[in-house]
């Protein structure tokens, strides 16, 4: 060790206090590694530090939500240190006599075993420090393999006891058990959920999509030019609306006699008659009422919704020809291809769930009003997007004059209601077909 530790006290809280994290593990690392324990508690915040950078770089937490994280590993930082200077003083001479110093192995790990343990507190999960045990049980990170184990262990045990519950007291009571816990940010969204539920009608509609890699476009041959180029996008986790807004929703957030939709009689039917900037009004004042982070989906993101994570899927339903009894569309026999079934053509809005949903739960996603995306609409965006190979969680460009519309409507013929179908309006623009639905980052 190059220096006493606590000579190095004030170095690190002077890092801290920059929120320069990185300087700070390696620093901490470099003076730790014969004190498993201290050496454990800073592998731990390390990995939470990076997994919090990384959420915030694919925007899947909040500002609000990260300050708070940082925050706490930032405080768990200064306990460490702090528990550290103690530490030193005992090894230095200042320790009681009847206390024994802490005795630093002698021997080396082995080449492999230093290999695996790097790739194990690289993935540090309970199952890695099962494996690195299984296959070095005396080897020279065996006993910080075992602390590091025991304590996801116990922590994984009582998280497990919340979930099952589903309480705001249960999570409650995991946060004051374990407030540096592996799970304390799921565990704070799981109590706003909680408060939040009661007066909320979206929280329990909005479907979870799992994020990936998908080929954004006409992957059919059949589109029009600004489909095209098929081009490659990446997707963080997001969540999305089971259904349009319905008019019941509608009238929940911005009051009863506030229904601006031609066809009424059914609070299931989808709002209609709503412009970009209407939508946008009612987001805003549905997020101040309810705490939310609800927005529109971008156009890639109902895309890949839309075609089940990215399938090649005609049809949002999840099928390949447009059936009228499975979507609502103009199914006349003058707009038929040969992906369509000629059949009745209802000339007016259906109820949400009227069709069966994809098979990620969505329902509507052909056919009965087309949902505004959020993106701004140029013709050549997507040969943009081509041009920078993948495109990671793509927004659109900043200015435009129109919006995207996606999915079809029930006056809309086969063409307008596939997966990769894009169309612009003004944002002001309003039609008995077109509706929205609403998506969020969190929930």
């Amino acid at each position: 060790m190059s220096q006493p530790l606590a000579s190095l006290v004030k170095d690190w809280k002077r890092l801290l206090a920059a929120d320069k994290f990185k300087e700070l593990f390696h620093e901490l690392e470099q003076h730790l590694n014969g004190r498993s324990e201290a050496f454990n508690q800073c592998v731990a915040l390390e990995r939470r530090y990076n997994k919090l950078h990384k959420s915030e770089i694919e925007r899947t937490i909040s500002h609000e939500n990260a300050v708070l994280e940082y925050s706490q590993i930032s405080k768990a930082l200064i306990d460490t240190i702090d528990a550290l200077q103690i530490s030193d003083l005992e090894e230095t001479g200042s320790q009681p006599e009847n206390k024994p110093k802490q005795v630093i192995p002698s021997k080396k790990p082995t080449p492999t075993e230093e290999y695996d343990w790097e790739f194990t507190t690289e993935d540090d999960n309970r199952a890695a420090y099962e494996k690195h045990l299984a296959r070095f049980p005396g080897g020279y990170y065996a006993e910080a393999a075992q602390k590091r184990l025991e304590a996801f262990v116990e922590d994984d045990d009582l998280w497990e006891l919340a979930l099952e519950r589903g309480t705001e007291k249960a999570f409650q009571r995991y946060l004051e058990k374990y407030p540096n816990g592996f799970h304390v940010a799921e565990a704070q969204q799981k109590i706003v959920a909680e408060r939040r539920r009661p007066i909320d009608p979206f929280y329990d509609l909005m479907i979870l999509i799992k994020g990936g890699t998908f080929e954004m476009g006409d992957t059919f041959g059949e589109g029009y030019g600004n489909e095209k180029p098929i081009h490659k996008v990446t997707l963080s986790d997001f969540w999305l609306c089971k259904y349009p807004v319905t008019q019941g929703l509608w009238k929940a957030i911005m009051g009863e006699n506030n229904n601006p939709s031609n066809f009424k009689g059914d609070d299931l039917l989808p709002v209609s008659r709503v412009s970009w900037d209407d939508a946008q009004e009612f987001i805003q004042v549905l997020n101040k009422k309810t705490g939310g982070q609800y927005r529109l989906p971008t156009e890639a993101e109902w895309e890949y919704a839309a075609r089940e994570g990215g399938k090649k899927i005609r049809f949002g339903n999840g099928k390949e020809i447009a059936n009228p009894a499975e979507m609502n569309f103009c199914a006349k026999k003058d707009y038929k291809q040969p992906y369509s079934i000629v059949g009745e053509y209802r000339a007016k809005a259906t109820p949400v769930n009227h069709f069966k949903p994809n098979a990620l739960g969505l329902y509507d996603m052909a056919g009965n009003v087309y949902d505004w995306c959020s993106d701004c609409f140029t013709e050549d965006y997507y040969q943009q997007c081509h041009a920078q190979g993948i495109v990671l969680n793509p927004q659109g460009l900043d200015t435009g004059g129109f919006r995207v519309l996606r999915g079809g409507g029930w006056v809309y013929f086969p063409l307008h209601c596939r997966a990769t179908w894009r169309v612009d309006f003004r944002p002001t623009f309003r039609h008995d077909a077109v509706g929205f639905r609403v998506a969020s980052s969190l929930q």
